[in-house]
């Protein structure tokens, strides 16, 4: 085992308690600045102490406001480069390598629930969450119980959706008889799609670069006389705010469907919801909005935001399994018609002993857009765990968390001369980074792949995905592989 893993190993111990402290080892409370520069991990413990590195003293500000610390040292090689991040007066104490908060956040470091060995510094969520070890649990349980199905209940089809259900509810603050769990967001589009009224050259309106699944089905209305009108990003500075403007612009009286994400799945640009909803609601539009890349970690509303269609399949964000994700659909899909006409999805069909009695009535609420696969022991029992684990750790708490390693992170971007995007432009878990003109692209990939620093490349932009298993030996391992090559 290395330093660091033995450090880490005992940093992993600190978690949160339902009174809000932490259990810790034993350690020096002093007012630090840990500086990684090259391999080294060096510690101050604070500006006047004995032994302090003078080249190592953190800046504090009595005010008790984030300041910019710097670390260096005379004695670290030439090729060492700097490492900068945020920190605050009296919030960490000495435990390398990982930093941990002592009062402004009751959420730490969860890495010890994640297969997660050390050298792998994963930030790439937005492709996929890696699966927490009692979400893992839970679907192998889930799976055994598959091999006993004497075991398995008539009620067992019905009882375990109702609860996950109603755990959604909760999380998007929405009624369980408007949530349906769907395989995917392509087939909760499709549900839309099929059901949306929509006339020759009415305008269905979508952002560039959008997620191919909120793409294609609105290709298929258009192929029957209706318009499809991209909404371009613009380039420079303000994107997030810029592009809401076009995008608002963009709705009129001839709109028929505006579709959506909560944050761009290549960079993380947020849009408002709520602005858009409103003009949708204005103009006579239907609003549909895909938060795969968002769920659990940025608030959602699904009546503030005035959605008819509020889909997201949680195996990013969310940490769940892939196969089985939800829908929230509102009013106007009360009565609709599904894609396919599941024995499970009619009125009456929890009495297995009366499935012949055919039903034309559909089960209550929106029900009658579920899919089969919500019987699936697995998957069910990973959707449930993921929500009950997102409900432990508070939604706000995990945002605060990934907001503040995104912080971290673009901090290092900016320093090594990247594109970065401004404050409250960007998901908290999610953002894009551009490199400056003349950087080897091979040659940053190289990079990345030799240090194990995993991110994505989506259109023009390195996408950053952090979420609660990181912490700032991977912030140190993404400054070294992104400036070694700048």
């Amino acid at each position: 085992m290395s330093g660091y893993e033995e450090q880490d190993a005992g940093a992993q111990q600190q978690t949160a308690q339902p009174d809000g402290k932490q259990d810790r080892p034993a350690q020096s409370t002093s007012p630090f600045m840990l500086g990684f520069i090259g391999t080294n991990a060096i510690g101050c413990r604070g500006v006047d102490q004995p032994g302090s590195d003078p080249s190592l003293k953190m800046m504090l500000q009595t005010s008790g406001q984030p300041v910019l610390a710097i670390g260096s040292a005379q004695s670290a090689p030439p090729a060492a480069r700097l490492f900068v991040f945020l920190a605050q007066r009296n919030q960490y104490s000495w435990g390398a390598p990982s930093i941990r908060r002592e009062t402004a956040m009751t959420l730490t470091c969860q890495r010890h629930l994640f297969d997660l060995p050390r050298e792998i510094c994963y930030l790439n969520a937005a492709y996929l969450g890696p699966v927490p070890r009692p979400i893992l649990e839970a679907g192998e349980r889930g799976l055994l119980r598959r091999a006993r199905p004497w075991e398995i209940r008539p009620e067992d089809f019905f009882e375990p959706a109702e609860a996950a259900r109603r755990l959604i509810g909760e999380l998007i603050n929405a009624p369980t008889d408007r949530i349906a769990l769907v395989p995917s967001v392509a087939n909760a589009i499709a549900v839309v799609a099929r059901n949306v009224p929509i006339r020759p050259r009415q305008r269905i309106v979508t952002l560039a670069e959008q997620f191919p699944s909120n793409v294609y089905s609105w290709r298929g209305l258009a192929a029957r006389g209706a318009r499809i009108e991209v909404v371009d990003a613009p380039a420079g500075a303000q994107r997030a705010r810029r592009w809401n403007e076009r995008l608002l612009s963009s709705i009129g009286p001839d709109t028929a469907l505006v579709a959506i994400e909560t944050a761009h799945w290549t960079d993380g640009t947020l849009f408002d919801l709520g602005a858009v909803g409103r003009r949708c609601r204005e103009v006579g539009a239907w609003f549909v909005v895909d938060a795969t890349q968002t769920i659990g970690i940025e608030p959602l509303d699904a009546g503030a935001v005035h959605a008819d269609a509020l889909i997201a399949h949680p195996y990013k964000s969310l940490l769940a399994g892939y196969g089985l994700g939800f829908a929230y659909f509102g009013d106007r899909l009360a009565d609709g018609s599904p894609l396919e006409e599941s024995w499970m999805m009619r009125r009456g069909s929890e009495d297995f002993s009366r499935l012949i009695d055919y039903q034309d009535g559909y089960a209550p609420g929106v029900r009658r857009y579920d899919a089969g696969a919500r019987a699936n022991t697995s998957l069910i029992a990973m959707l449930t765990a993921a929500l009950e684990l997102s409900r432990q750790w508070q939604a706000p708490q995990v945002r605060r968390y990934c907001a503040e390693m995104s912080a971290r992170l673009i901090e290092c971007a900016r320093s090594a001369g990247y594109e970065v995007p401004a404050d409250g432009e960007h998901a908290a878990n999610l953002f894009g980074i551009r490199p400056p003109r003349g950087t080897n692209l091979d040659a940053l990939r190289g990079a990345l792949q030799v240090a194990r620093v995993h991110v994505s490349v989506r259109g023009d932009a390195m996408r950053v995905a952090p979420h609660v298993y990181n912490d700032d030996l991977d912030v140190h391992r993404f400054a070294e592989a992104i400036g070694g090559v700048v």
